[in-house]
């Protein structure tokens, strides 16, 4: 079972993303009360933001967003 990593440029791995998310942070950890099933941000769309997705045999297993500080600054910043 090999991982495969891809930088998400299309909509169908954006989706993929926001799913996922939702499915961590809403159905196992339940950590925010979200109907929707997905969960992006404003960061998701800024240029300074890269998302990464790990797919094994084409299914999503994981992600990692990595964003460097723009005119907007970092997520971190606007949570504390």
């Amino acid at each position: 079972m090999a991982i495969q990593l891809r930088i998400v440029r299309n909509t169908t791995d954006k989706a993929n993303v926001y799913k996922l998310r939702h499915r961590v942070f809403i159905e196992e950890e339940q950590r925010f009360h979200i109907s929707a099933d997905h969960i992006f941000d404003r960061f998701d769309s800024f240029d300074e933001t890269t998302n990464i997705l790990a797919l094994s045999d084409g299914e999503p297993v994981a992600g990692i967003r990595v964003i460097l500080d723009g005119p907007e600054g970092l997520p971190a910043q606007h949570a504390y």
